[in-house]
């Protein structure tokens, strides 16, 4: 292991284990203030920081992360990536608008959006963070929409679930499982081909869990409500998101 990578690990680490209620022999608002002071630097150094670079990958890179995916899943030539929405809990806010915007009425819940790219070796390609809580997963990821059907070869493409409509703007380069009552085709092979695809992709769209899983066992801030203060609150995302892309490529954790 590098040696850099112990360090990346321990500040990774310290992020996700510090919280408002205070360190031993300190008091909450002493801890905070420590706390927020080291996302601000952490901020600016990761950005400079190539290790923690998010980007989108190039088409030598999707193929053979494609042929990796290949070698599990056969049926799948050409999937590359794993496409997810993830709503994150936020404390509410005393300004109406905020308050309104974060508000989820499906959930009955204050939280925000996100949408998640992940690569098929575990960093993140893509992401929107930050977005109202009362926005659904397809409007939020409408930049990545649009970076999928510019960026993305015809015969290669990311898989998502069915809450992302399908539609020409992404040519095929978004491909979700069958929705309960889509009609098969009748012939018996192409039907038993549709079904062994859809099997295959529902299987490897697990990866997109297993990510959200990384991020959220790796930082337990993330279980915790998110402060109101929107600006703050995108600063300690991109902290986060940026602390995965080093922990996968240092360390291997993905």
């Amino acid at each position: 292991m590098e040696p850099a990578a112990h360090i990346w690990s321990g500040i990774s680490f310290k992020l996700a284990s510090v919280d408002s209620r205070g360190l031993a022999g300190t008091v909450p608002a002493v801890t905070n203030r420590v706390v927020w002071h080291a996302v601000d630097i952490l901020d600016r150094v990761l950005a400079d920081d190539p290790v923690a670079r998010i980007a989108w990958p190039g088409e030598n890179k999707m193929r053979r992360l494609a042929a990796s995916v290949n070698q599990r899943h056969p049926l799948l030539g050409g999937l590359f990536g794993f496409v997810d929405g993830h709503k994150l809990p936020v404390n509410t806010s005393q300004e109406h608008e905020v308050e309104n915007a974060t508000y989820n009425g499906w959930d009955h819940s204050h939280c925000i959006s996100n949408v998640f790219c992940f690569a098929a070796d575990g960093t993140i390609a893509y992401c929107v963070l930050n977005a109202p809580g009362s926005w659904h997963d397809s409007a939020v990821a409408q930049a990545l929409y649009t970076v999928i059907a510019d960026r993305t070869p015809a015969d290669l493409y990311v898989a998502a679930d069915t809450a992302f409509p399908v539609g020409a703007a992404v040519r095929g380069c978004l491909r979700t499982p069958l929705k309960k009552g889509t009609r098969l085709p009748q012939d018996p092979a192409a039907r038993a081909r549709a079904i062994a695809f859809d099997t295959q992709l529902v299987s490897a769209r697990q990866a997109a869990e297993w990510g959200m899983r990384a991020l959220q066992s790796g930082f337990q801030i993330l279980r915790r409500p998110l402060p109101f203060d929107a600006a703050r609150r995108f600063k300690l995302l991109n902290t986060i998101v940026r602390l995965h892309q080093v922990r996968v490529r240092l360390i291997g954790t993905n």
